[in-house]
């Protein structure tokens, strides 16, 4: 179907995310260890519109676990779910607004062959797109809760 490494990398990633987020969601992950704090990273947030519905979304109100869980009509703690964000992706405005600005967290992409750094988080604060609230969130409070740093 791809002739290239490139071609099979842009499908892969995206495609990747979204089976992972649907087994930690709908496969019961989440239910069994309601704690765990999760991240997404390596592949940026354009995969969640995708790949959100009442099945995969990591919104506050979620719900989640296979169908023959008896606990499958509890709202989850989504919260300890997070997302890699490149500094540039124009989709992180509408991830924050649609899953909740607490569980972007800021990646540096640092150092693929497409990385934006050494610049990456002047890209970030520099973005007019995102309020000081959300910036501070992606590259401090979200990261902080994610690696659970005090």
């Amino acid at each position: 179907m791809w002739s290239t490494r490139l071609e099979v990398h842009a499908f892969t990633l995206p495609v990747g995310q979204m089976n992972r987020g649907h087994g930690f969601t709908v496969g019961g992950i989440l239910h069994r260890f309601p704690k765990l704090r999760v991240a997404f990273l390596e592949a940026g947030v354009g995969w969640l519109p995708a790949g959100s519905s009442a099945s995969t979304s990591t919104g506050a109100d979620a719900r989640a676990g296979p169908p023959h869980d008896p606990q499958a009509e509890r709202v989850l703690p989504l919260r300890t779910c997070f997302i890699g964000c490149d500094p540039d992706e124009r989709g992180v405005p509408w991830v924050g607004a649609d899953a909740g600005e607490d569980v972007v967290v800021y990646a540096s992409d640092y150092h693929h062959w497409d990385c934006k750094f050494p610049d990456t988080v002047k890209i970030i604060t520099e973005r007019t797109d995102l309020s000081e609230g959300a910036k501070r969130r992606i590259l401090e409070d979200n990261p902080r809760r994610l690696y659970a740093i005090v």
